[in-house]
């Protein structure tokens, strides 16, 4: 059946006036009127246009005017219009939209209409001489296919059911094209090593101009020295300015649009997302001219295998592509791949066997801006989603991934690096891979996402479920992974499967800045639950979170909830403005949190607060360690449910300088109603004066020491000395204070005391009342009376 051209007389277009499709000629056979539709308007309605030869070309083209049938007449088509429809009902493929795939000619069944006006023109590849028995080359005929819709401006290239055999890459080169399949369609290239199945490009001229002056982050306006025009749409790009430090490939880049243009000041459509100053190196632009809405719906695609670094399908510099309901099987280096395009969507799409060591990814998108990732699955990849960009792409930005399954990847189920910006991930599920989610770049959420992952014998596993950064001896997550992150509500799972190797549940490589983790459930882990190795961090809070600490080794040190340590130790390692609070921390083997901070006093750590939490640890409660300087310190209202067996709830390794700590914590299970009062009470009382160190601990029940001290540390509590420690113990409640082995209090039950400077006393056989608190505190001068 061929591309149908419909004729008739005037009296018979009048009598059906249909509408007429987008590019469908029509044709009155007794004034030789032509007209060409809109995909909107009925025959009537519409203008005729001038016949000849040279018009039919142009708008059929020599190829598809050559086959125009001109024995299909209106008339005729009227009286067999039941039966076309019909025909068309049982031998058109539906498309999973439920719009059935037809060709223009057939205006008598509804289904075909109906997909016309929403794709305009559809061409069955068969139409070309395609077979699709897999054994037959269908290469010519497909690509001759996607020629014709491509002259004429655009439409579907339909693919019925059936396996094709290609053995070169299948190029679209024009805006408006859409390839779709069935359930069905199979499209299995035979190609060499390197090859790609299908190919959507655009092109680029590279450094067309050079800016000339500085360009601030949210202006909307460059000073290049070459023309540009409307429209235009350019990388804009540094060969100097860094990214990210991650790694030197993560130059300055982005895309962006001219709206006006006047002399040598462009003014772009959004506001640039980066500052530029080209005094710093060659700051260029490149135009894309990118073809338009290209989609590909409903095909699987199956390659060579392993051994052939092949690509399933491409996309580069194109605006407005999209991947539908594809599955691409085999392509060992990647399946479904972007580069530098704008307004992307991947949907409901499956890739396997992207198994090629160091560069094989499912989905692969590079220099992408506005994208969407949802609803795909991926099994058996390197990683089955990785989003990135390196110089001279643009950085990618604006990327959402959401709602996707990842099973059995050889590394991270999902993946971003350092070239990304303004990334959401969420809602996704990455189970039984060789690592969860790793995420490189700016200003990422990760959120509501559940990934469990075991050791897979694979080299390239990072196993740990959520990763910030990268490992290894390499720069990599010095960068900008920790910046402005966001992590909520996940649940994170390691299974250990008897694998002794100490595995995180949440590790982060690189400075942590303006942070939130929030919500999540951290489960199986066999060091820490969150692991901090940032060489410092600024402004994180760690709030809600549950920590299932069962799977520590028990009797193994130095296993926390938390664990906060530079992973190159140096005089600038240090924490500020960290706030732990409201956290669970169940069934750990040794400790809740420990920070290492700066070897060098004069960047202490500060402002860290350790508040309402609750905690099973048998061991230590918060360690500050290893020689380094802490200031500003509140470790207020913790519930610590199990006795700490040698050491204690605060231990101090190292100088606490002109700090605020306050400890209005129980020991020994949940706190009675009774003890929590006595605290609540307590915390109401006047208001007390800075660089007090310890108040208000309560031991009921257990013996603690409050503070403990290296042999060498040293505990400043303001300028002039050491200020008070105020305490007090219950019922069977002991307490001790201890510096390094020369110097112990021990206070017995029922107590309140203080540790003041010289000389030396202690106040011991009083009722602990929070009135017996509050008049200890006036005799020392520290409240009013």
């Amino acid at each position: 059946m061929a591309i149908q051209l419909r004729r008739g007389t005037v009296a018979e277009w009048a009598l059906y006036d249909p509408v007429l499709q987008m590019g469908e000629p029509g044709f009155a056979t007794d004034t030789r009127e032509l007209k060409i539709g809109d995909g909107v308007s009925k025959w009537e309605s519409l203008e005729p246009v001038q016949l000849d030869a040279a018009l039919v070309t142009a708008v059929v083209g020599a190829e598809v005017s050559a086959q125009i049938d001109p024995k299909i007449s209106l008339a005729e088509e009227a009286r067999a219009g039941a039966q076309a429809a019909q025909a068309a009902a049982e031998a058109v493929p539906t498309t999973n939209d439920g719009i059935t795939a037809g060709l223009i000619g057939t205006p008598a069944s509804a289904t075909a209409a109906a997909l016309n006006a929403t794709y305009g023109l559809s061409l069955s590849v068969k139409e070309k001489g395609a077979v699709g028995n897999g054994i037959t080359d269908d290469t010519a005929a497909i690509q001759s296919a996607i020629n014709s819709v491509s002259a004429l401006g655009g439409g579907e290239v339909w693919f019925p059911a059936g396996t094709y055999k290609t053995t070169s890459t299948l190029n679209v080169t024009s805006s408006g094209v859409t390839l779709a399949g069935s359930k069905g369609t199979v499209v299995q290239p035979a190609l060499p090593v390197g090859g790609t199945g299908i190919r959507a490009y655009g092109t680029k001229q590279v450094a067309t101009t050079a800016v000339t002056a500085k360009a601030a982050a949210g202006e909307r306006t460059l000073t290049v020295a070459g023309v540009l025009a409307v429209g235009n749409v350019l990388v804009v790009r540094s060969a100097t300015e860094s990214f990210n430090n991650d790694r030197d490939v993560y130059k300055k880049g982005e895309m962006a649009v001219v709206a006006s243009v006047s002399g040598s000041t462009v003014t772009l459509e959004t506001p640039l997302r980066d500052s530029y100053d080209p005094a710093l190196g060659d700051l260029s632009v490149d135009v894309l001219t990118m073809i338009k809405d290209f989609t590909i719906r409903d095909l699987t695609i199956r390659m060579g295998g392993t051994g052939l670094a092949q690509i399933g399908v491409e996309g580069k510099y194109v605006r407005g592509l999209r991947y539908e309901g594809m599955r691409v099987f085999k392509a060992a280096r990647q399946g479904i791949t972007a580069d530098t395009c704008l307004d992307v969507a991947v949907i409901g799409t499956h890739s396997e066997g992207a198994d090629e060591p160091g560069m094989a990814y499912g989905i692969m998108l590079g220099g992408c801006s506005n994208v969407t990732i949802t609803g795909n699955t991926g099994r058996r990849n390197r990683h089955s989603i990785e989003v990135t960009a390196n110089s001279p792409q643009p950085m990618s930005r604006d990327i959402t991934i959401t709602g996707n399954a990842v099973t059995a990847d050889l590394s991270a189920g999902i993946s971003t690096h350092g070239g990304t910006e303004n990334v959401l991930i969420a809602n996704n599920a990455v189970s039984m891979c060789g690592g969860g989610i790793v995420s490189r770049g700016a200003y990422t959420t990760v959120s509501d996402n559940t990934v469990v992952t075991a050791p897979n014998g694979s080299s390239e596993s990072y196993i740990i479920p959520l990763m910030f950064g990268d490992d290894g001896a390499h720069p990599w997550g010095s960068g900008r992974a920790g910046d402005h992150l966001i992590v909520s509500n996940n649940r994170l799972i390691y299974v250990s499967g008897g694998d002794p190797a100490p595995i995180p549940a949440l590790k982060v490589t690189a400075p942590l800045i303006n942070s939130v983790i929030e919500g999540n459930v951290l489960s199986g882990f066999t060091a820490h639950g969150i692991h901090l190795q940032g060489n410092w961090n600024d402004g994180i809070q760690i709030t809600g979170n549950l920590f299932e600490g069962a799977g520590q080794p028990p009797g193994v040190a130095g296993r926390y909830g938390i664990l906060i340590a530079p992973r190159t130790p140096s005089a600038t390692s240090w924490t500020k403005s960290l706030t732990v609070q409201g956290n669970q921390f169940l069934a750990l083997s040794y400790g809740a949190m420990q920070i290492i901070s700066s070897t060098a006093s004069a960047a202490p750590s500060n402002g860290i607060r350790f508040l309402n939490n609750y905690v099973e640890s048998p061991t230590y409660g918060v360690v500050l360690a290893t020689g380094g300087s802490f200031a500003d310190v509140a470790f207020m209202g913790n519930i610590f449910a199990t006795a700490l067996s040698d050491t204690a709830m605060l231990a101090v390794f190292g100088t606490l300088n002109n700090a605020v700590v306050k400890l209005n914590n129980s020991l020994g299970g949940a706190a009675p109603a009774n003890t929590w009062a006595a605290r609540q009470t307590f915390a109401a009382s006047p208001a007390l004066a800075n660089n007090i160190p310890l108040v208000g601990l309560d031991t009921s029940g257990n013996s603690s020491e409050l503070v403990q001290l290296s042999s060498a540390g040293v505990m400043y509590f303001g300028p002039s000395g050491p200020l008070p420690t105020v305490f007090r113990t219950g019922s069977g409640g002991t307490l001790r204070l201890r510096s390094g082995s020369a110097d112990s209090i021990v206070v017995g039950t029922n107590t309140v005391g203080f540790y003041g400077a010289s000389p030396v006393a202690k106040q011991t056989g009083v009722a602990v009342t929070p009135e017996a608190i509050h008049a200890a505190l006036v005799s020392l001068g520290l409240i009013a009376a």
